[in-house]
């Protein structure tokens, strides 16, 4: 009986795996096609020489079928006519799961602990942390309600809540003003009671707003841009794939895309590509909300940065391809917001920088 009940159990993973992996797949193809819905010259047909050089790459070399929306699409949006593009379908259900061990993925993703996982790492000032509905300081001190609504309350400027473990998309993330020992949403007045029946009762946390260097404040000063830098682990190496830099848009206090938020690729040497896209993969050249010029942007001190990254993820040791957010404080330095695990978003990679494992794609592909 004993066997029989394993091979069940067996059998019930292995069909729920086929069904997940069916969702995602199908998912994606979805999302392509919304995305060339809203924004029909992503259609344009594939020419026939670029569309056999595809097949001979996926199907007839690597044995992979795939959809090629994707392809036509980036392609269109910045002239590279490469086969090596990864569909979302194919990175989603195959190619992350192979390279990170995700059932650690929510733990390490955690943004209450990012000071136990990594050591040197810069974050925003943590006034409080929500853990298990419990509350503590920024250095771990047990607090009690009464405890943490003192704390809140005392602290002198603007604060960010968001949830610790999933705040993708810029979901749940807030901007609360502080004024005489009164938290403000806009003219509403905000308690800690308030934030915890927002969150849950659960696992958010609450940091200082922070002072960005000006290069992208004056970009756009309402939201945090933040830095994206992907970085992938092969043969116990760190490489840095692609790196794009993201602006809010239309007065919004966040930076995300699917908020309505802008990127722009970034080069080597730090200098921006001479155009952003949003989610839909419209190419904007200055920035809709100030006018600034793309092409005239850079990141302050760039290899630092990138100097950072490599750090940070060589500590992190059961997941091979990690997207990082980044923010430069009021001095430049690079500050740590967010490591994402799962669900990594690559789209806007491949639309401003090309294919996004390049020379690595061979590799890759032998894995899944």
């Amino acid at each position: 009986m004993k066997a029989i009940r394993n091979k069940l159990k067996e059998a019930t993973i292995q069909g729920f795996n086929m069904v997940n992996k069916f969702r995602v797949i199908s998912g994606n193809r979805s999302k392509i096609r919304r995305i060339q819905k809203a924004n029909t010259g992503l259609n344009t047909p594939l020419k026939k020489d670029y569309e056999e050089k595809i097949n001979n790459y996926w199907h007839r070399k690597n044995g992979i079928k795939i959809k090629k929306n994707w392809h036509q699409a980036y392609s269109v949006v910045n002239g590279v006519y490469d086969e090596k593009y990864i569909p979302e379908d194919i990175f989603y259900s195959l190619i992350e799961p192979k390279l990170n061990f995700m059932p650690f993925q929510e733990a390490y993703s955690d943004k209450n602990f990012y000071t136990t996982f990594f050591k040197n790492v810069k974050e925003p000032i943590i006034i409080l942390r929500n853990i298990n509905s419990n509350y503590y300081s920024n250095d771990f001190e047990n607090l009690s309600f009464e405890e943490a609504e003192c704390k809140l309350k005392n602290f002198p400027k603007k604060v960010v809540v968001k949830p610790s473990i999933d705040s993708g998309g810029g979901k749940n993330v807030q901007i609360l003003n502080c004024h005489n020992g009164i938290l403000y949403r806009g003219a509403e007045k905000i308690t800690l009671m308030n934030i915890e029946r927002e969150y849950g009762g659960s696992n958010f946390i609450i940091q200082e707003c922070l002072e960005q260097h000006d290069s992208l404040n004056d970009i756009y000063p309402s939201s945090l841009n933040t830095i994206r830098v992907i970085s992938l682990r092969q043969n116990n190496k760190i490489h840095l794939l692609s790196t794009v830099v993201r602006f809010g848009n239309n007065g919004g206090n966040v930076d995300n895309q699917a908020a309505g938020g802008l990127s722009c690729g970034v080069n080597e040497k730090g200098d921006f590509n001479e155009y952003a896209i949003d989610k839909f993969g419209k190419k904007y050249f200055e920035h809709p909300y100030t006018n600034f010029q793309f092409s005239k942007g850079k990141i302050h001190d760039f290899k630092s940065l990138l100097d950072v990254v490599t750090n940070l993820h060589g500590q992190l040791k059961y997941f091979n391809l990690v997207s990082w957010d980044i923010a430069l404080g009021k001095d430049g330095s690079p500050i740590l917001i967010e490591l994402n695990l799962n669900n990594q978003e690559i789209n806007f990679h491949q639309f401003n920088n090309g294919a996004l494992f390049g020379t690595y794609t061979e590799d890759i592909l032998k894995l899944i």
